[in-house]
């Protein structure tokens, strides 16, 4: 029986070993041994040293450009368009001449108010020196009232006479009165032409349509020849591209941090074209907007870029980071 375990025991261990000795033969042979597999040796590694320091907390979104200024120009007087002085697309510079509406009619309204004009500096003069006259007939009227007065308290003429007197006096007096009126009525006409005058000058200057900022000019609503009316149709438009926005939104969480650091200094934008992102133009955030869009939950923000090599155009989708 005893025999018979050990024999049982002995068996199980000359097993055991056989496969021991297979797994070991099937395994890789030790470095250096011939036949190995290809690749087989030390992997090196390499070891850098901890740090700290600080990286930038980006925010990334698309947003799009937007023109620092829009204007639409318009004709502030009717009449036809004889002059177009640009071409579509030019960059034209504040104070630069763009239409010439055709000033004649008003040129000819102008001269015939200031003509008015002259006629009610004459009538000025005239009714001074109808009144320099009345005062000095006046003056002799009241002398002889006085004096046929006192000749009629002492009997030499009759009341009659001197009443006769004192009337012509009176009624000199009023003529006075008179001239003083058309003066003042002369003097009240005359700063009505002049207001008109000045009118038709400004009117007259309005013929001639300038640029009010610098820009680039768009596509041209109304052709050269066509008769244009005061403030109905956009003759064109011109944006203002140096500098230039680029607006875009972030989630109204974020807009703590936004503040928080917004008071420590400039926050850095950088833009990228969406198929391009080498192409990167650098501005600074200038504007966040007063209220959080309730339907989106984001709220409107601006960045301000110089765009001196004009590569950022109004309209233009780009990818943002703040």
């Amino acid at each position: 029986m005893v025999c018979t375990l050990r024999a049982s025991r002995n068996l199980w261990l000359l097993l055991g070993c056989l496969g021991l000795y297979g797994c070991a033969s099937s395994g890789s042979p030790p470095p250096g041994a011939k036949g190995g597999k290809k690749g087989a040796g030390e992997v090196p590694v390499t070891v850098v040293k901890v740090g700290r320091r600080d990286v930038p907390i980006n925010i990334q979104v698309i947003g799009n450009v937007e023109a620092y200024s829009t204007i639409a120009v318009k004709a502030q007087v009717g009449g036809i368009l004889t002059k177009v002085s640009f071409q579509e697309g030019d960059y034209v510079k504040n104070g630069d001449l763009l239409f010439t509406v055709d000033p004649r009619p008003l040129k000819a309204q102008l001269d015939q108010q200031v003509a008015n004009l002259s006629k009610n500096n004459a009538q000025l003069r005239q009714a001074e020196a109808n009144l320099a006259r009345d005062i000095a007939q006046l003056q002799y009227a009241q002398a002889q009232a006085n004096r046929y007065a006192k000749l009629m308290q002492e009997g030499v003429i009759s009341k009659e006479q001197a009443e006769q007197v004192r009337t012509n006096a009176d009624a000199i007096e009023q003529a006075v009165s008179a001239d003083r009126a058309a003066i003042e009525s002369v003097k009240a006409e005359m700063v009505a032409t002049e207001a008109t005058v000045e009118n038709y000058r400004v009117q007259l200057g309005y013929t001639e349509i300038r640029s009010p900022i610098d820009g680039r000019t768009g596509n041209l609503m109304v052709k050269q020849g066509n008769v244009v009316n005061a403030n109905t149709v956009d003759l064109m438009t011109i944006n203002q591209v140096q500098p230039i926005y680029v607006t875009f939104a972030i989630p109204e969480a974020q807009l703590r941090d936004v503040k928080k650091y917004m008071s420590g200094g400039k926050l850095l934008v950088t833009v990228a074209p969406q198929d391009d992102e080498t192409l990167k133009e650098t501005g600074y955030l200038t504007f966040v907007d007063n209220t959080v869009d309730m339907a989106t939950g984001t709220i409107r923000l601006k960045g301000t870029f110089p765009n001196s090599d004009l590569k950022l155009w109004p309209g233009q989708f780009l990818r943002v980071t703040l």
